[in-house]
């Protein structure tokens, strides 16, 4: 058989014929004319060299060669169908405010690599429920959240966690406490915390571990963004809690110390969501996503 000669259109044909089992009403729903579809029907015949239906005056039914092609066909014709539907895609995405994940650049170019004429907006988020909400709602197609999904209302959301890890101390290298290799939830309270704002759960979590405790922080000080907080870090204002991630423990002017005894709740996660209904161009970026955080964030990133 000659593959090229084999169009799509003759796989319409036959899988319209195949599932109204009638040619007149598989004609109607094609647009065209009874003898043309069994012209069509005649002519993917000859090229498969296979009989697909049997015909009588009274019925039409499929033959088992019938039956497995349009089994075949029908994922062939929906795969084509997505990748249509991502070519041209518009793609609403919710990035969590003052932050730094490296992984975003990483899973577009890669996307807009396979869908170069698709357009992708994004959507400047607090990194909290406020985003599974949104997803839920249709604003967005994927959204970023420090929350647990599984635990919200919206049954019909799906996850992906980006990393989930315990969090750590943070301080510049001159710090007091620079000098141990693990510190305490008491040895942190005597100084100021730097919480950054967009990540009020995390925050949350640090100040109820300190409680649980019966400590607070000397201080509490929120910041704008991630970069401030490493910035005043640097300066040796203060400690903050918080992932090692590279950029973290690449930053030459700061250090990295694990708290010890640190209740199992002190960490760190991140999560995207997105509908399980969702269509095939937002399955595609989280295929994608998944692929790049298994590449560029692999566990071997983060301080054990």
């Amino acid at each position: 058989m000659d593959l090229p000669s084999l169009e799509l259109r003759y796989l319409r044909y036959f899988v319209a014929v195949a599932e109204e089992l009638n040619f007149r009403r598989a004609a109607e729903r094609l647009h065209v004319t009874t003898p043309t579809l069994s012209m069509q029907i005649k002519k993917l015949e000859e090229l498969l060299d296979m009989r697909l239906f049997e015909r009588d005056t009274a019925r039409v039914s499929l033959t088992a060669e019938g039956k497995f092609l349009l089994e075949k066909s029908r994922g062939l014709l929906s795969d084509v169908q997505e990748m249509l539907d991502g070519i041209h895609a518009r793609l609403h995405i919710g990035l969590p405010r003052q932050s730094d994940h490296t992984f975003i650049p990483d899973t577009l170019k890669a996307y807009h690599e396979r869908f170069p004429k698709a357009e992708v907006v994004f959507f400047e988020m607090d990194l909290n429920e406020d985003q599974i909400r949104a997803v839920a709602e249709g604003r967005i197609h994927i959204g970023f959240t420090a929350y647990d999904p599984w635990l919200t209302p919206q049954d019909a959301i799906e996850h992906l966690t980006i990393f989930d890890t315990p969090l750590r101390a943070v301080m510049s290298k001159k710090h007091p406490l620079a000098s141990k290799k693990a510190v305490t939830l008491a040895d942190l309270a005597a100084y100021p915390l730097l919480a950054i704002k967009p990540y009020e759960l995390v925050t949350q979590k640090i100040l109820d571990a300190f409680r649980k405790k019966k400590l607070e922080p000397a201080v509490l000080q929120r910041v704008s963004s991630v970069t401030a907080c490493h910035s005043l870090l640097a300066a040796g204002h203060g400690i903050s809690l918080t992932a090692a991630h590279p950029t973290v423990l690449n930053n030459p002017q700061l250090v990295v110390r694990p708290i010890k005894n640190s209740p199992s709740e002190l960490r760190c996660r991140l999560c995207a969501v997105w509908k399980k209904d969702a269509p095939a161009h937002v399955r595609h970026f989280v295929e994608l996503l998944g692929k790049t955080v298994e590449t560029s964030l692999s566990p071997k990133d983060f301080m054990p």
